[in-house]
């Protein structure tokens, strides 16, 4: 409603100059005061042009109005997408959650308790491993869950509310699994037999080939194109899809580490840690792995057609989404990775007539 009457206004404003327009040079044609020329008639009546075979031709379902300044536009709850390609680059911040119980790998030391996501540290310093022969100096950083992801997309609209696209990447993981011990015990320098605390670690870190299919609907927003030069869209969309990763490099290490009596106890390489198995590849492994891609996102899309250097567009994608895995890490075991995050996306696009 609200083109309908600024397109209105500007009819109305162009209809008063006109007018003006056409009184100035009537009032110019009048003061010239030319000659009058006689007025003749027709001689036949066959001469009159009769205008109703002309009239009865005009089919008012064959009149189609166009609109040279909004050629395209789609405005509202799913809209339909004007004709566009898009290939653009998609990374952002991802955060890997476990979901594992009960899990005991084939090729690791055998442990008292199942691994698991559960962390038994009571605090996360006491994950730092210390220097040999040393109490309080440490090496550096602990292993942590952490996922990473960069990749290209290929989008296509269709000529109803949807959007086809595929993607194709690179993935990195890594993932952390405990198991708690406190079977074990020392003699203390007091002569007091005392428990405390060990922890299993399970250190995966994996490299994928990732690809997928999906479809972005447009729930809401617009796609506009004016005068044919200039293609702007902005629309909230929803995306379901499917995906996999292709696991070509996979790397486990075990290690022990004190937990409690880091002051007292040391292991016989002189350090509260020690490793039991170094950068394995765990035999009972899924290689490939679907899951299903869950996403919400806002598109904003900007097109301008220049004379010398042809249509430039570009299109930047903000989106929440989540892989829900539909297998587990392992053969044989409950141990499921599922994967969150915020996603950008920044592409070249090709916009269609």
């Amino acid at each position: 409603m609200k083109y309908m009457y600024n397109n209105n206004i500007a009819v109305l404003r162009f209809a008063l100059c006109g007018l003006f327009f056409w009184g100035l040079c009537t009032a110019s044609m009048l003061a010239q005061a030319p000659p009058q020329l006689p007025v003749t008639f027709p001689k036949d009546t066959n001469d009159v042009i009769d205008t109703t075979d002309v009239m009865n031709d005009l089919d008012p379902e064959k009149f189609v109005a166009e609109n040279d300044f909004l050629p395209y536009s789609s405005v509202g709850f799913f809209p339909t997408p004007y004709p566009m390609r898009t290939l653009a680059l998609v990374t952002g911040p991802y955060w890997l959650i476990n979901s594992a119980s009960g899990i005991r790998p084939r090729g690791t030391v055998p442990v008292f308790s199942a691994f698991s996501r559960h962390n038994p540290f009571s605090d996360n310093d006491l994950r730092q491993i210390t220097k040999k022969n040393a109490k309080d100096d440490y090496e550096g950083s602990y292993p942590e869950c952490d996922y990473r992801s960069i990749g290209l997309s290929f989008s296509v609209a269709l000529p109803v509310p949807a959007i086809l696209r595929v993607y194709a990447g690179y993935n990195r993981s890594e993932s952390v699994l405990f198991a708690e011990d406190r079977t074990r015990s020392y003699l203390s320098t007091d002569g007091i037999k005392t428990g405390f605390q060990e922890v299993n670690i399970l250190y995966k870190q994996e490299k994928f080939l990732h690809g997928g299919i999906g479809v972005d609907i447009p729930i809401r927003g617009g796609f506009v194109k004016m005068m044919d030069e200039l293609s702007i869209a902005q629309y909230t969309y929803v995306r379901l899809g499917i995906a996999g990763d292709y696991k070509f490099s996979s790397r486990t290490t075990q290690y022990v580490q004190i937990a409690d009596a880091k002051q007292n106890l040391r292991y016989g390489n002189g350090r509260d840690t020690l490793r039991l198995v170094d950068g394995i590849e765990l035999s009972d492994i899924q290689r490939l792995r679907p899951m299903v891609e869950l996403a919400l996102g806002f598109s904003n899309n900007a097109g301008i057609s220049l004379p010398r250097f042809g249509s430039l567009a570009v299109q930047l994608n903000a989106e929440l989404f989540g892989y829900l895995p539909l297998v587990g890490v392992l053969n044989d075991g409950s141990w499921k990775e599922y994967v969150v995050g915020f996603r950008f996306s920044f592409g070249y696009q090709w916009v269609g007539k």
